[in-house]
């Protein structure tokens, strides 16, 4: 790659004309190789060989280009060092705008200057394009308000039009003669704010002409950062002195509000107060100059804002309710004034205009919402702070940000009840949070093995084969699905004759250790000629939604089919729709009698009376469909009877936003009852559709089963996770899930929703191989681990592809199995305390800003980091590993990398985890299923930090009911490791758990030269297994018969 390039300025051959001369050299001026170059026998072409007007153009655009140069030099520095473009077609920048694809008449220098130039004869304008962000005239420094469309701009013949991006810092330099002159002039800082009021930069500098200066570091780098009252330079390498006493003299700030106050620190210690500050409100532009912030050394530039009383535009202009809370709630300002007409509250940020708005007619997927709702937000301030507001309010809504930062509500109705949670950390934010809305529910043990789903088997028959192909592959396994297949033409209740022999492998299954979940939907059939107890006795205890007036039952579509029809499967979705499929009525989960119906049936599911070999004995039970979706927009026959309440004057932005609010789910008009008898319209309850549905399974549930049970639930709101956990909905077998999976469950972790995760290898479309395996290997790490798909689509069970498959979904799910009791551990603290399980590395390094933006890692609890691969064709991948110490997973190595990116091996059936130092993680060997595992040796990973200490806990119950237990903290210090039993009411000697195995990684190179073993206040020596390479002291206790409840310490000691 060359990036010194540049045509020769005015042509080689031929005559150069003035005015294409004069466009050139202001085009040429921003060539990396600018040089101004023609044949013999053509006439003259150099800037002085015209005339005065000429030399004053060349003249102005070459002080502009010399201006640039320390930006120019920093960019081919990083090309140099990072191969990055210097001349950079816009799409390089924008590349999801397509319009840019096909931009060629302007360029960007780096990301952050665009050239606009004239490449026609007689023109004096250009039209130009600006993609989707701030941009500002380099000249003026004025937001041209132009984002995503095209501008017509001023360019007479001696202008050539140049524009900064918001986000960027341009380090410059007063121009002169030559470069040997000009280096020795002030510099300056162009400071250019995007919407976040935030602006990065950096510069390089070195003597301009020795080699190697990067290879000998000889050489200055600044890292430059602004917000809206601060600039920072930092200097990252500080080893070469520049001989001019160069110094930053001025600082231009475009985008900004009048600064007050400036002060220049050094090193954190204050040594200038208030320098020249000239400010043009209606560009606003402010000019910091009369500074010397020595270059090589560190500065912060400090100032407050100001906004006069003239320009203070009123955010609270309600008739009643303005308050110095209200007014902070809505992301503005509150002072007092005494001068009349000045408002308390006002906006401290650019106002919504025309040229702001961006709007798409297909909109951004990830922006449409889908299942749940949680108007719930986590933000992190400049410190690293953290604060969280909950509204607590089920009425449709749109929640969009402003460029303040800040969030403007806008609800359909309801009540504004804000809950404000203070921190400071993000880690107490969801403890705080969970506190008030209600701690994760406590999963059982046997929830946390693998689960296999698929909706599409054809029989039991199918499910019987599967579940014999994963017990001979040796796959540890632990839960099977069914879909809807297993019910009579999908009606809730029933049993297909496809699956008559389904209860007896439940049975089957259930005899070797695993468990079963089947799928419940909330729509219930109305059409049935036979009869159907499900809607009989629904509609006799009165527990469907509907119309306020007449009492009529809402009607829906959804799964269940007409009774004695023959499906046309060529016929298109919504003619199936139409034809084929019944009318169904929606309970009421709100109304008592509901309640009582619902725990009915199910028991009766459970325990079939009339039919005893229908019983299917399930461990948990999958709640899908419930927000409630139908395949009908509002009711049938005739649709919605309000239309004011299903088109409401402001509609949030949905899919389908010109069919109204009903768009796939029921009429707003239906009437629910509340427990206290208090009727609401469906309207302002809808969002609470699947969370009150989801309490009353759970506790069904647990009372047919006799023990903790499992929920999982597809729509979500705030406290959903008291009851249930949830899958991350209906993705796509596409590479771009993977990471979109790791975000998502980082997501639900705020929302205090633990037991979460994917369907692993995607529902819809067919997987593919490599990405299948990468997806059971980061899937592996989910709590909630399913791999689940669609009917139509390609198995991607792990037995359905080849051996070598095979192989790599047994190592990755024993991986999984060996860690499950810290994992049970880390549930059992999120059910206790509110921590998250999945967990953000920001949550435990808020201060490392680096770690603010990794989302293709993340954190099993503080101890566990799972670094996927999540490209095609990728056999590394690059991982962040913030300020702690570090060790491998496989081999207890220490792989000294702190506060560093770091490339790391990753072979088709290799996944990354590293655990963190200070830390002990409790650990058991695999099996089959955790019947089986449950039984094995207890095993300690103990990862000592650099003081030689670690922590760690263990929560052991039975796994399935609710009340004896045993909690323990494990500490090390001083080369012991001790027990500290919280509460034991469980581990006891006719109820044992045996210990096993302990590690201690990281122990040092001295050799060790005895291990001793405490147990009932009894020294019992060990044998040593040691290597000094690894670092690594392995402890077998097996031949000892320990029960954990006995253990009190373990103790090294070293040779020397």
């Amino acid at each position: 790659l060359l990036f010194q390039t540049g045509a020769d300025i005015c042509g080689f051959f031929q005559d150069a004309e003035y005015e294409m001369c004069a466009r050139w050299m202001q085009l040429g001026a921003f060539y990396p190789f600018s040089r101004n170059h023609n044949y013999i026998g053509t006439r003259r072409q150099d800037p002085v060989s015209w005339d005065a007007a000429f030399v004053t153009l060349s003249k102005s655009v070459l002080e502009t280009r010399y201006t640039l140069l320390p930006y120019l030099y920093t960019l081919m520095h990083k090309a140099h060092t990072e191969g990055v473009t210097v001349v950079r077609p816009l799409l390089h920048e924008f590349v999801s705008d397509r319009v840019t694809w096909d931009v060629d008449s302007q360029f960007l220098l780096g990301p952050a200057l665009l050239v606009s130039p004239v490449l026609e004869p007689d023109a004096r304008s250009v039209n130009a394009y600006f993609p989707g962000a701030r941009w500002y005239d380099y000249y003026t420094g004025m937001d041209i308000n132009a984002r995503g469309q095209w501008k017509d701009l001023e360019a007479p013949l001696d202008h050539i039009n140049l524009h900064v991006r918001g986000g960027n810092i341009l380090p410059l330099q007063e121009p002169a003669l030559n470069t040997h002159l000009s280096r020795k002039n002030p510099l300056g800082l162009l400071v250019a704010l995007d919407e976040n009021k935030e602006a990065r930069g950096e510069l390089f500098w070195d003597d301009g002409e020795s080699k190697d200066t990067v290879t000998n570091n000889v050489y200055l780098l600044c890292e430059l950062s602004a917000t809206q009252n601060c600039l920072e330079v930092k200097i990252s390498q500080s080893t070469y002195k520049d001989p001019n006493n160069l110094a930053f003299q001025e600082i231009k700030i475009f985008g900004t509000e009048e600064p007050a106050n400036v002060i220049v620190k050094h090193n954190g210690v204050l040594t200038q107060a208030s320098p020249k500050v000239a400010y043009d409100s209606n560009l606003k532009v402010a000019i910091i100059s009369e500074i010397n912030l020595i270059l090589g050394e560190a500065y912060t530039v400090e100032w407050n804002i100001t906004i006069k009383d003239a320009e203070k535009i009123d955010c609270y202009p309600d008739e009643h309710g303005s308050s110095e809370t209200n007014c902070i709630a809505r992301g503005c300002v509150w002072e007092e004034s005494s001068t009349l007409g000045v408002p308390f509250c006002y906006f401290v940020t650019d106002l919504y205009s025309v040229s702001n708005v961006q709007y798409d007619s297909q909109g951004a997927s990830y922006k449409l919402n889908s299942y749940g709702v949680h108007p719930y937000y986590m933000g992190l301030e400049e410190d690293g702070s953290a604060h969280s507001v909950l509204l607590l309010n089920s009425n449709a809504m749109d929640v969009t940000f402003q460029p303040m930062p800040a969030l403007t509500y806008r609800t359909t109705g309801g009540i504004l009840d804000f809950y404000v949670f203070l921190g400071p950390t993000p880690e107490l934010v969801t403890q705080q949070y969970t506190e008030v809305i209600g701690r994760p529910v406590m999963v059982p043990y046997w929830s946390l093995g693998f689960q296999l789903c698929r909706y599409g088997y054809e029989s039991d028959s199918e499910i019987s084969r599967l579940y014999d192909d994963m017990v001979a592959a040796k796959i540890p396994y632990d839960v099977q699905y069914s879909d809807i297949d297993y019910m009579e033409r999908q009606l809730d209740f029933t049993l297909s004759p496809k699956f008559a022999g389904f209860p007896a492998l439940i049975n089957r299954m259930k005899a070797d250790g695993m468990r079963v979940i089947l799928i419940l939907d909330p729509a219930i059939s109305g059409n049935e000629t036979q009869p159907y107890p499900a809607f009989t006795r629904g509609v006799k205890d009165d527990v469907f939604i509907k119309y306020p007036n007449d009492g009529g039952i809402v009607w829906g579509k959804v799964w269940p089919d007409f009774p004695d029809v023959v499906i046309d499967p060529s016929l298109s979705k919504n003619d199936q729709i139409e034809r084929y499929r019944a009318y169904v009525a929606f309970p009421d989960f709100f109304h008592n009698s509901t309640v009582f119906w619902w725990k009915r049936e199910i028991q009766e599911l459970y325990n079939n009376t009339q039919n005893p070999e229908k019983s299917l004995k399930f461990d948990g039970l999958w709640i899908d469909m419930n927000e409630p979706s139908s395949f009908v927009n509002g009711a049938v026959p005739s649709g919605c009877r309000d239309d004011t309440l299903n088109h409401p004057p402001y509609m949030p932005y949905l899919k389908a936003r010109g069919r109204g609010l009903s768009s796939q789910t029921l009429c707003m008009e239906g009437e629910q009852i509340l427990p206290d008898g208090s009727r609401v319209r469906h309207y302002d309850v809808h969002s609470l559709y699947g969370w009150s549905q989801t309490r009353p399974t759970y506790e069904a549930v647990q009372e047919v089963t006799g023990q903790r049970g499992i929920v999982i639930t597809r729509s979500t709101f705030p406290s959903s996770g008291r009851w249930a956990g949830h899958g991350l909905g209906d993705n796509r077998a596409a590479w771009d899930q993977l990471k979109k999976s790791i975000i998502g469950m980082m997501e639900f972790s705020l929302f205090g929703i633990s037991y979460t995760g994917a369907d692993i290898c995607g529902f819809l479309q067919d997987a593919e191989y490599e990405m299948c395996a990468r997806w059971m290997q980061l899937g592996a790490f989910y709590p909630f681990s399913r791999n689940h798909n669609t009917i139509g689509t390609r198995r991607q069970d792990p037995v359905s592809w080849d051996a070598a498959f095979v192989t790599i979904s047994k190592s990755v799910l024993e991986t999984r199995y060996t860690l499950l009791p810290y994992l049970y551990t880390l549930m059992h603290k999120a059910h206790t305390e509110g921590v998250t399980v999945v967990r953000p590395l920001l949550h435990e390094f808020v201060s490392d800003r680096v770690t603010w933006d990794v989302d293709s890692q993340f954190l099993l609890g503080p101890a566990l980091l799972v670094s996927p691969v999540l490209e095609p064709n990728a056999r590394n991948v690059n991982a962040y590993f913030p300020g702690a110490r570090w060790y491998d997973y496989y081999t207890g190595v220490d792989i000294n990398a702190r506060g560093q990116w770091k490339d790391l091996p990753a072979p088709l059936d290799h996944i990354n985890l590293h655990v963190r130092g200070g830390y002990i993680l409790p650990w058991q060997q695999p099996a089959l299923n955790t019947h089986i595992s449950r039984q094995k040796f207890m095993g300690f990973k103990v990862a000592l930090d650099d003081a030689g200490t670690a922590e760690g806990w263990l929560f052991w119950d039975d796994g399935q009911s609710t009340e004896l237990y045993y909690l323990a903290r494990f500490s090390v210090s001083q080369n012991t490791m001790q027990s500290h039993v919280i509460l034991n009411n469980f581990i006891v000697d006719t109820n044992p758990l045996k210990l096993g195995y302990i590690e201690i990684w990281g122990v040092g190179s001295v050799s060790i030269s005895n291990v001793t073993i405490s147990v009932r206040n009894v020294d019992i020596p060990l044998p040593v297994s040691y290597n000094p390479t690894t670092q690594v002291l392995n402890i077998d206790v097996t031949r000892e018969s320990i029960s954990l409840q006995d253990f009190i310490s373990l103790t090294w000691k070293s040779s020397l």
